[in-house]
């Protein structure tokens, strides 16, 4: 498997995680809606999605808005760079965001003879079917059993997008839920979870698993603490 560029700009401006969504959109609008990747709606068009992973997620890092670029969405990161000031927009109020941090590497994925704990922060986990199901399971273990089927699916996903094949089964075992509370979600309220877990790969910081990844969401990061 070859290596992955991956890139990831920090801007100066604090930011809270409802605001995401809204630099989102204020940020694809000054690129260029032609500009597929920053959006994900295909011509432009609110009613057509391209329904794949993407390539281009908005966070929040370190308190302060973000954009990471995967693959060939790396390719897209220029349009960035090449400003030095964005005048944003978010819920009324302006801004002038300046890039305070632009960091390219190369991800290369491994299977690892040692498990890896990672955090993920603010996991849409759950759709309307299987929320459903989740609450008609009393014991916490069996709780956690479909959480961590839910997220080797999640985790597949993103080889996938990466055209990554495994050839070992994928191992990932949640350790810890630290956190299970409601947020809103395109104006829904869902359950996101905060959680700990091991795997047999390496995995690439900040980026995103689950639903809303390029909202902000399932956002990925290695942790640092020993278990």
């Amino acid at each position: 498997m070859s290596t992955v560029p991956i890139t990831q700009i920090i801007f100066d401006t604090p930011i809270k995680h409802h605001q995401i969504s809204a630099f989102r959109g204020c940020l694809a609008k000054a690129v260029g809606y032609e500009h597929v990747l920053f959006h994900n709606h295909l011509d432009g068009r609110v009613d057509q999605f391209r329904y794949r992973y993407p390539l281009i997620q908005y966070k929040r890092i370190y308190g302060k808005a973000a954009v990471v670029f995967v693959k060939e969405g790396t390719e897209e990161a220029e349009k960035l760079l090449k400003r030095e000031t964005l005048k944003l927009t978010l819920h009324g109020k302006k801004y002038r965001m300046n890039i305070e941090k632009a960091h390219f590497y190369k991800y290369t994925p491994k299977i690892l003879k040692q498990r890896r704990g990672y955090q993920l922060r603010k996991w849409l986990a759950l759709n309307g079917k299987n929320y459903e199901q989740f609450l008609l399971i009393e014991s916490e273990e069996k709780r956690v059993a479909f959480l961590n089927k839910i997220l080797i699916a999640n985790i597949l996903a993103f080889c996938r997008s990466i055209e990554w094949y495994l050839e070992v089964e994928l191992k990932v075992n949640i350790t810890e839920v630290i956190s299970m509370k409601q947020q809103q979600y395109k104006r829904v309220p869902l359950t996101v979870f905060d959680v700990r877990f091991i795997t047999n790969i390496s995995l690439p910081n900040y980026i995103g698993l689950g639903k809303g990844v390029s909202r902000g969401h399932g956002v990925l990061f290695r942790d640092k603490v020993k278990k």
